[in-house]
């Protein structure tokens, strides 16, 4: 015994020890199978957090299940009691079935008990055999001595690695806010955008994967949306100063709702939504991210991306994405807004030439009384 709470607290990663745990439990008693199972009391979920010997299917380390129905559940409604596990019909109440996988591996029977630390039962200490009943109640008593020795041990471990974990997402989050950051500095930085796209395109491709993105923007008067950028993969028919009618466009139904649109799995002409995306589908695009870009409540155009590989974009390249179409809309508002300018400008500049040519006609005409003198 003293070797054990040797080994377990030689490590403060349980992981790296569990398997010379293991090997000493095996000496003690009849296993095969050693596991540690975890209870997540907020998503009623249970999940093995360590193993040792026999490979049960379905309950790796790491892999979630239900909580409810589960011995788990049943220990943490009552610590007090322990089970045997059965090939055969229990005959009495702390006697369960086996269930099918663990007969599938091999397995036999099993005995459980709580573990707790800090007067609180989190989770099971389970030891298996592929022999039938060989276990009795010495080997109950054993094991409830080993798993109050090692619960405390387990307990710290596992808030030591919620702690890495939220110093991780805290590391990640500040790596994707200045990524964010640089991006939007990056397409905000010129009135013409075209010359740092390509910049901005790869300055994106640090936090999402991508094949294709491109923006669009929108004429409301024709009802129409023109590719105004892109990067990555080049498409025929899908240039820079492409425009196509705002019903048959890919951006359609998420610049009508003004609601971004996530696909995961495009594998058919079947799954397309408009002529666009058929030729996208028909050219391997697998996953499509489309979201409209809104700058001080009016809808501009949008932004999309896609990749030839399936289910692309999951819940933290949605977030990441909807935080950039939020941030860079402004920036291309700023210039279609230039190029509304410019566009004004010739304009005017084309009318006062007109003007000015039919001001010298009439003076021309009006020089003389001969028309023939200076026709």
């Amino acid at each position: 015994m003293a070797e054990i709470g040797r080994i377990i607290n030689s490590s403060s990663e349980i992981s790296e020890v569990y398997a010379q745990f293991g090997e000493v439990v095996s000496k003690l008693l009849p296993c095969d199978r050693l596991a540690i199972t975890m209870a997540n009391m907020k998503s009623n979920e249970s999940y093995s957090a360590y193993e040792w010997g026999v490979k049960v299917n379905g309950r790796t380390p790491g892999v979630l299940f239900p909580l409810k129905g589960s011995l788990t559940e049943r220990i943490l409604e009552d610590p007090t009691v322990f089970f045997h596990g059965v090939t055969g019909n229990p005959k009495q109440a702390d006697f369960v079935p086996l269930s099918e996988r663990q007969k599938n591996s091999g397995l036999q029977s099993f005995i459980g008990v709580p573990m707790r630390s800090n007067n609180e039962t989190t989770g099971t200490l389970m030891v298996h055999s592929k022999l039938e009943n060989a276990d009795d109640e010495r080997h109950i008593r054993l094991l409830s001595t080993i798993a109050n020795q090692i619960s405390g041990a387990i307990s710290n471990s596992r808030s030591r690695i919620r702690e890495l974990d939220a110093e991780e997402s805290r590391s990640a989050a500040v790596r994707e806010n200045a990524v964010i950051d640089e991006t939007v500095r990056i397409i905000s930085s010129t009135l013409n955008i075209q010359d740092v796209f390509d910049q901005f395109g790869a300055t994106i491709k640090e936090l999402v994967d991508f094949d294709r993105i491109t923006i669009a923007t929108i004429d409301h008067e024709e009802q129409s949306i023109a590719v105004k950028y892109t990067f990555g993969d080049e498409l025929p028919g899908r240039k820079v100063g492409d425009t196509v009618a705002l019903n048959q466009s890919e951006s359609y139904a998420v610049l009508k709702l003004g609601l971004p649109h996530f696909r995961g799995n495009i594998d058919s002409a079947a799954d397309a939504r408009s002529p666009v995306d058929l030729e996208y589908t028909e050219l391997g695009f697998r996953s499509s991210a489309i979201l409209p870009l809104i700058s001080r409540g009016e809808l501009i155009g949008s932004m999309a991306l896609r990749f030839r590989r399936p289910d692309a974009f999951g819940d933290r390249e949605q977030s990441i994405i909807n935080r950039l179409a939020e941030q860079i809309a402004p920036a291309i508002e700023n210039r279609v807004l230039y190029e509304q300018s410019l566009e004004s400008e010739e304009a005017q500049q084309l009318l006062a030439e007109e003007n000015a040519a039919v001001a010298e006609i009439g003076r021309i005409i009006s020089s003389s009384a001969d028309i023939s003198e200076v026709y």
